[in-house]
């Protein structure tokens, strides 16, 4: 709806009220977005925050952990399709039946840490800490009605489902485990890059499984 002045809502008195809501509230959105793209407190020698979407109004949520130093802004749905030889998701996001037309219009990508790093593991939580502080204020959002990937272990605890180091994510896939979130329900994969060929290679029937409930649920 075209949030004119000739616009009948705005016009009557009774509903002004209401469109001057939907408006301080979708200008909120798009202001905490641009501040998260914008952010550059984090202390590393990449700073890029990717994020990409409408947190509200899309139903799908995509968690990884971190994009890599291979991902770019401007290519960066190339990048998540896997459209190129081995790209992230080269494999899944084909059998999900996902191109980058719906990944534009209808999922809200995040990360933990939003920003292509060379920062250990060990150093992010103090080095990163302004992307934890976004994550808490994202989470807010996820909490209605989403259905939430979670790609990889780090991105599953973010969401404090399960304790840091309390359940291995091959065993949490093992068993085709999903979890609520308020409202929200929470599908757990591996993180797909190549360092976790083994763990996926184990996992692989219960990974098929698993692509297959999330593709019936986009596309039915």
């Amino acid at each position: 709806m075209k949030a004119t002045k000739d616009n009948a809502l705005f016009r009557n008195p009774s509903t002004s009220w209401l469109f001057d809501k939907i408006l301080t509230k979708l200008t909120a959105i798009m202001t905490f977005i641009e501040k998260i793209k914008s952010c550059k407190k984090c202390d590393i020698r990449f700073h890029k925050p990717l994020v990409f979407g409408d947190i509200e109004k899309n139903k799908f949520v995509f968690l990884s952990e971190e994009p890599t130093k291979d991902a770019r802004d401007k290519d960066f749905f190339e990048y998540y399709l896997g459209t190129r030889k081995e790209r992230f998701h080269n494999e899944w996001m084909p059998k999900l039946g996902i191109n980058e037309d719906w990944l534009k219009n209808n999922v809200y990508i995040t990360h933990v840490y939003k920003c292509c790093s060379e920062v250990g593991k060990p150093e992010r939580g103090k080095k990163c800490a302004q992307c934890l502080t976004w994550l808490e204020k994202e989470k807010e959002y996820f909490r209605n009605g989403k259905i939430i990937i979670t790609f990889g272990r780090y991105a599953l605890e973010s969401l404090h489902l399960i304790n840091h180091g309390s359940q291995k994510i091959t065993k949490i896939i093992k068993e085709k485990k999903t979890f609520s979130f308020a409202k929200s329900d929470i599908i757990p994969l591996l993180l797909p890059s190549r360092t976790n060929n083994r763990h996926i290679n184990k996992c692989r029937e219960e990974i098929e499984y698993i692509l297959h409930k999330i593709r019936n649920l986009i596309h039915n």
